[in-house]
């Protein structure tokens, strides 16, 4: 699997070979050897905007997926850090786990799974926890930095 990364903001410093190890991990671990992903990591004005200009919700966001069906591209993760480190305070957990958090939720996504449904947002929840505690869990990252 092979993971661009671009950060277009300037607020928090990110470790983007983290980024790219955690997504790498996670689709192997969903079974995906193949294939390309890019992940832009942006302000909280310009994930308002992509958010409004795609899905209708005049707000800012903390992940959004876009799955694109052209091979090998699977699609496009874009986080933004600024909303991202304040979710892991108001948590009370690291920036780290958060932003590990929303890369697992990004690519669930891109894997097609969903939300919207009770059902569906169970089994995504769960499989999202069970991920990032392995990840939490066995240092998955091989980084010792925060993302």
């Amino acid at each position: 699997m092979q993971v661009s990364v671009r950060n277009i903001q300037k607020k928090h410093s990110v470790d983007t070979n983290y980024i790219e190890k955690v997504l790498q991990r996670v689709m192997q671990e969903m079974g995906v050897e193949e294939g390309e992903l890019s992940v832009a990591l942006v302000s909280p004005l310009k994930i308002k905007e992509l958010n409004s200009r795609f899905l209708n919700v005049n707000s800012p966001t903390d992940v959004l997926s876009f799955l694109l069906d052209e091979k090998p591209f699977l699609g496009e993760i874009i986080i933004s850090p600024e909303i991202a480190f304040r979710q892991a305070e108001k948590m009370g957990h690291s920036f780290e786990r958060e932003m590990t958090l929303l890369l697992i939720h990004g690519a669930l996504h891109l894997l097609g799974y969903d939300h919207e449904e009770e059902a569906e947002r169970s089994e995504m929840e769960k499989l999202q926890d069970e991920l990032l505690n392995k990840f939490m869990r066995k240092g998955y990252s091989e980084a010792e930095n925060s993302p």
